[in-house]
């Protein structure tokens, strides 16, 4: 069955982007083996990707080709008149919990990545609609930024499914949600 995974990197006080919005402190980190994290791994068992305004402002904001081509992405806004100019992306205003059990239960059987933002990330949380967490962190203290996880209601459980370390310091840590 499909499942809606986080995966994300974070810094190590918590931060997916700083104030600005922005995300060059990760490509400035020491990666001695040009390692990509599962990365390719991850996208190839990936078709739908849902982010939010902002998260696909600044993925727009790099200046590159599309990188999400191959996947069919859902912009969740409260504008459903966001400017859309990326192939196979649209935006998304109705009932986002619901499009998601849609997806799960129509589309082939690869997952959906949760890509952030905080928002949208909280949102899911607090519905319980994340099935897993691939979580990067990244040593690094940013101090202030976009909280990888704003305030929210209610605990989240989670179960650990695996966790090591890169020669880089970077921190991979699997959780499956744990859901009442």
């Amino acid at each position: 069955m499909k499942k809606v995974i986080l995966y994300i990197a974070t810094s190590l006080d918590g931060y997916i982007a700083d104030k600005e919005h922005r995300v060059e402190w990760l490509e400035k980190l020491e990666n001695p083996d040009s390692n990509d994290y599962g990365y390719k791994n991850f996208l190839s068992d990936i078709d739908t990707l849902i982010m939010g305004r902002k998260t696909y402002e600044v993925i727009k904001g790099f200046g590159t080709e599309w990188p999400y081509q191959h996947c069919r992405t859902l912009v969740v806004s409260r504008h459903p008149e966001l400017a859309i100019d990326t192939p196979n992306t649209e935006v998304f205003s109705g009932d986002l919990f619901e499009e998601v059990e849609r997806i799960k239960n129509v589309w082939s059987d690869k997952h959906i990545w949760l890509l952030g933002g905080g928002i949208t990330t909280r949102s899911f949380l607090e519905h319980q609609c994340i099935d897993e967490i691939m979580l990067f962190t990244a040593p690094i203290v940013l101090g202030e930024g976009i909280r990888l996880f704003p305030e929210f209601r209610k605990p989240v459980r989670l179960s650990l499914l695996e966790n090591w370390s890169y020669p880089s310091g970077m921190v991979y840590s699997h959780y499956k949600i744990i859901k009442d």
